[in-house]
């Protein structure tokens, strides 16, 4: 029980760039065993990072990195329970094919509800200036949700599967407190702390104005730097990003489109054989499939 509790500190009282009902569903699992309840590994891996697992290959020149599960910024308890990915881990294969001459075109295979603000802002950037070096696409498959769609908007490129779902831009946490649950059972406890808000937040006693303006303050700084991230790499206006882009919620691919949040619709297959073309075969593929998807929308509006 002592490594969940270790595990569950890590949900509460921090930023999240994550799909709130992914943290939530997790935040029920790490309660239960923190109760001593039983829930196997294996089921909290599944609903962490899904049932399939992305692997990292090549065709050709072309080289698909993987992207899934939560998203955090080391291999610790936590990542090896939820085979999610770890930044560390993907900023060092990231840099290794950028580096890899034999590797034409870098493809980011994202299937991901997001995950911590840590390391976040600094892996997408290593992306976003990568793409002088190398052709660098991402592909939603089947979700790029919040700190995973802030990624994939740093490449060239961001397409995605037609059932794929988009966006869920924004940042929150979770404080929780156990007072009362304590004071059912009989148990008192006294905090001995020096520094006028050393323990501010802490689980044991009510939230106060103050920890939870504190708390606001930094989601605010973090979801401002996921807005001003979105419209540099997607070339838009962070009122764009603000007053559009799903405003918080994710988006099914075609709506995506629509709202600019994305640049085409195909799946990975298409993908890999578009990138292995000559570049001005590539560009008149682009084209092509812009052309299509217009007409569709016409069609639709008509």
């Amino acid at each position: 029980m002592g490594n969940y509790k270790k595990i569950a500190a890590r949900f509460f009282n921090q930023p999240w760039a994550i799909t709130y009902e992914k943290l939530q569903e997790l935040v029920g699992f790490m309660e239960i065993k923190m109760n001593g309840g039983t829930i196997s590994d294996e089921t909290i891996q599944a609903a962490i990072s899904g049932n399939q697992r992305l692997e990292e290959r090549k065709a050709g020149a072309v080289a698909i990195l993987p992207i899934s599960g939560i998203l955090a910024p080391h291999m610790d308890l936590f990542m090896q329970i939820s085979g999610g990915t770890s930044l560390d881990v993907l900023t060092k294969r990231f840099r290794a094919l950028v580096d890899d001459s034999s590797v034409g075109a870098i493809i980011l295979n994202i299937d991901s509800p997001g995950g911590s603000v840590e390391g976040l802002a600094e892996f997408a950037d290593e992306v976003f200036n990568a793409r002088s070096k190398k052709k660098i696409v991402a592909i939603s498959n089947t979700m790029a949700a919040s700190a995973a769609y802030w990624i994939g908007t740093a490449a060239d490129e961001f397409v995605a599967l037609r059932s794929s779902w988009i966006g869920s831009i924004g940042v929150f946490t979770v404080h929780h407190e156990f007072s009362k649950q304590l004071e059912d059972l009989g148990i008192g406890s006294t905090i001995i702390s020096a520094g006028k808000f050393k323990t501010e937040g802490n689980e044991l006693e009510p939230l106060t104005e103050s920890a939870q303006a504190h708390m606001q303050e930094w989601i605010d700084h973090f979801y401002d730097m996921f807005v001003q991230a979105v419209a540099r790499n997607r070339g838009v206006s962070v009122e764009d990003v603000t007053n559009g882009f799903g405003e918080g919620r994710a988006l099914p691919a075609e709506l995506s489109l629509k709202e600019n949040m994305i640049d085409g619709i195909e799946t990975l297959d298409e993908l890999i054989a578009r990138l292995s073309m000559p570049d001005q075969q590539n560009a008149r593929a682009r084209a092509a499939a812009q052309a299509r998807q217009r007409t569709l929308d016409l069609a639709k509006n008509n």
